[in-house]
């Protein structure tokens, strides 16, 4: 019987580290919103990996495989790294709507945030300082789509005015 529990035990602790360390399939169409503020992103799965940046509470990752119980993600912006799951939390795409026409230049009223997405829940992509002009490139909503030092992005349309 204690030569029994022995081999039980042994052979649940065998299917219990080969099921952790085996690692997941790629799900590129999964994604996840972070839950905590400043979640790090690491080089590596595990908290001694160096710490390759950091995400605020709302950031969506895409999940493309896990290892060692963290899983390795996706930014937007194409970066890629590892983050614990326990501050991830699976989420759908969110829906944009396409831009509705719209064109010409504008100017900032004052220093205003140039974003990746039409909202305050996008990322920063850069300030653009008030009196700088901008080429409008289309409009969702209340937010204008615009190129500016290179980049393309959304302003919220009470921080800008565009001449007629």
């Amino acid at each position: 019987m204690k030569r029994f529990r022995s081999m039980l035990a042994l052979l649940l602790l065998s299917v219990t580290l080969f099921t952790s360390m085996a690692p997941m399939t790629a799900c590129a169409d999964t994604l996840l919103k972070v839950t905590t503020n400043y979640l790090r992103m690491r080089t590596g799965p595990g908290m001694d990996y160096t710490v390759k940046a950091r995400y605020k509470k709302g950031t969506v990752v895409t999940l493309l495989r896990s290892s060692r119980g963290w899983y390795y993600v996706k930014t937007k912006d194409g970066t890629k790294g590892w983050m614990h799951p326990r501050y991830l939390k699976k989420t759908v795409a969110p829906v944009v709507k396409a831009a509705e026409s719209a064109s010409g230049t504008a100017v900032a009223l004052k220093n205003v945030y140039m974003r990746r997405g039409p909202g305050k829940n996008y990322d920063r992509i850069l300030t653009v300082r008030r009196g700088k002009t901008m080429q409008v490139v289309g409009r969702t909503g209340a937010w204008y789509k615009v190129r500016y030092d290179g980049k393309t992005g959304f302003v919220y349309r009470d921080l800008i005015k565009i001449p007629r």
